[in-house]
């Protein structure tokens, strides 16, 4: 997902029951009536079933734009699904400015490996002085 100069624009990739998917396809259409501009296609790849594990990732620090693009840039690198991110930009308590936290519960295919994921968020961490943790 991302907001640039204004608009939005996002990418999903989504499952629906196939006697379905002429409806949802309608209904997605139907949202430029509404102002939502939506492209979507059908698919016939099926997605394998892997297995996964899952875990959550906490981060704090000064706000500045790209943070949130760094780290799912990196996640995605890593095939990590974002299940879940909530953000929160608040006013610093000692120094001024904006303080920027996140969390999101992540999905990752089992064939990742942890020590390197963990290892980059830690170097990214530190390369956006921000503080993160990332725990099963």
């Amino acid at each position: 997902m991302s907001s640039l100069a204004g608009q939005f624009a996002g990418i999903l990739l989504a499952s629906v029951p196939g006697n379905k998917s002429q409806a949802c396809l309608d209904e997605l259409h139907g949202l430029d009536s509404k102002g939502l501009h939506v492209i979507a296609h059908l698919s016939d790849e099926v997605p394998e079933a892997e297995e996964v594990r899952e875990y959550r990732l906490d981060l704090v620090g000064n706000d500045r734009p790209g943070i949130v693009h760094d780290i799912t840039t990196l996640l995605a690198n890593h095939k990590v699904n974002v299940c879940n991110l909530e953000t929160l930009v608040e006013s610093a308590s000692m120094g001024g400015g904006e303080l920027f936290r996140a969390s999101a519960q992540l999905v990752l295919p089992a064939s990742v490996d942890i020590d390197t994921l963990e290892s980059e968020i830690e170097d990214l961490a530190n390369d956006l002085m921000v503080d993160i943790s990332f725990e099963h």
